[in-house]
């Protein structure tokens, strides 16, 4: 069975040699360090958004305006006079143009809203 902790393998190799095991410690010169896989590698996030990874492994996107989702995934369809003029992680900005009261607007605008939000 192979070492699966950094003082494991310390105490199994020479200093000097190179180890990566399937663990995905290596160590190099005695310094023993764990492997992260790059969560941006595969390209998680849709529609040209910007992958943000951290040493734990996980990652955030960056959405291009006009999308959202975990992955930019979802397009973000206005209504009509409805204005998309920012989206960040945590906020979208937006600009709604009072509609004709004849139109259906408002319903799209209360559908689009709970999208958003939920």
């Amino acid at each position: 069975m192979p070492p699966t902790s950094c003082g494991a393998i310390l105490d199994a190799v020479s200093s000097t040699v190179m180890v990566v095991t399937e663990q995905h410690i290596m160590v190099i010169a005695g310094l023993c360090l764990t492997l992260v896989e790059n969560p941006c590698g595969l390209q998680p996030c849709g529609n040209r958004g910007l992958c943000q990874g951290d040493r734990k492994g996980n990652y955030s996107c960056a959405c291009k305006v006009g999308h959202t989702g975990k992955d930019c995934e979802r397009d973000l369809l206005p209504p009509s006079g409805l204005h998309v003029l920012r989206v960040e992680e945590e906020e979208v900005v937006l600009r709604w143009d009072l509609p004709d009261p004849s139109s259906q607007s408002l319903v799209s605008l209360i559908h689009t809203f709970f999208y958003l939000t939920h």
